[in-house]
C-alpha cells in the first residue's frame, strides 16, 4: 500500500488511492485549511512527482511571503497520488508571536 512519511515525527500514513495531508492527521499546525494563512507549510523531501501541482492560492501566498523554495508546500492544498512510497515531508514549525 502507498504511504506518506513525516520524517521529524517518524510517522507513516498508508492510504489506498489519493490522500490530502489534512487526512493524514499528522500533528502539524493548521489555521484556515484553505490555503490563505500558510501555517501548514511542509517541505517535500522526496516524492514530488507524486504530489499535485501548486494551487493558485499557494503560488499567491508564497509570492507574498517571498518563499521561492519549490519544495515548500501547504499541507492543506496538496494531494498525494498512489505510489509505493508516495512522499516524505518535514513539517515546518512556525514561531509563536
Amino acid at each position: 500500500m502507498p504511504s506518506v512519511m513525516f520524517v521529524k515525527s517518524e510517522t507513516e500514513f498508508t492510504f489506498r488511492d489519493v490522500v490530502s495531508l489534512l487526512e493524514c492527521r499528522e500533528n502539524m499546525r493548521f489555521g484556515c485549511k484553505t490555503g490563505n494563512c500558510g501555517l501548514c507549510r511542509v517541505k517535500v523531501l522526496s516524492g514530488m512527482e507524486n504530489i499535485t501541482g501548486k494551487t493558485l492560492k499557494e503560488k499567491r501566498l508564497f509570492k507574498l511571503l517571498g518563499i521561492e523554495d519549490q519544495t515548500v508546500r501547504l499541507a492543506c492544498q496538496c494531494k498525494i497520488r498512489m505510489s509505493p512510497r508516495a512522499a516524505q515531508f518535514l513539517t515546518h514549525r512556525q514561531p509563536r508571536h
